[in-house]
């Protein structure tokens, strides 16, 4: 089972041609966001509360606390299409993250009806709902998502 998502091609190898393999994961993201060009942090800065993923990559998501919320509309009887894992072996590809993000979309109002009797933390609760929206169509020009296992 999967715990994280990450991009299928990483945005700071796809938008500069950075090879990740020539240093630590955490260390070549650091470089990106000291220089100004790391496209997470460009694209989505205020996009919600992020639920990060491991190893230092903000561009990750943690696809178990995805999976969470999915199971929370579910036991409302709202059933997603989707789930962060996708299959198996592919991951979710570029129309699997938008269809899962226009699902969740319009399944918001439900999601805060579903938390709102459970949590004192509401607002933290829709923000990060939102933050898997908008990470989800932020992920989808770069192939889609992998799930780190």
């Amino acid at each position: 089972m999967g715990l994280d998502n990450m991009p299928k091609t990483l945005p700071c190898e796809s938008e500069y041609g950075v090879d990740i393999d020539e240093s630590p994961h955490g260390e070549h993201c650091n470089n990106m966001k000291d220089q100004g060009k790391c496209p997470w942090k460009i694209k989505m800065l205020n996009a919600g509360i992020p639920c990060y993923g491991m190893l230092g990559l903000d561009c990750w998501y943690r696809g178990k606390h995805g999976n969470f919320m999915l199971r929370k509309l579910a036991s409302k009887g709202h059933t997603s299409p989707l789930d962060f894992y996708g299959d198996d072996v592919d991951g979710l590809n570029e129309q699997d993250c938008l269809d899962l993000a226009e699902w969740m979309a319009e399944h918001a109002e439900a999601y805060a009806n579903a938390v709102s009797l459970e949590d004192r933390h509401l607002q933290d609760m829709i923000e990060e709902y939102r933050y898997a929206i908008n990470w989800l169509k932020f992920v989808a020009p770069y192939g889609g998502s992998n799930v780190w296992y």
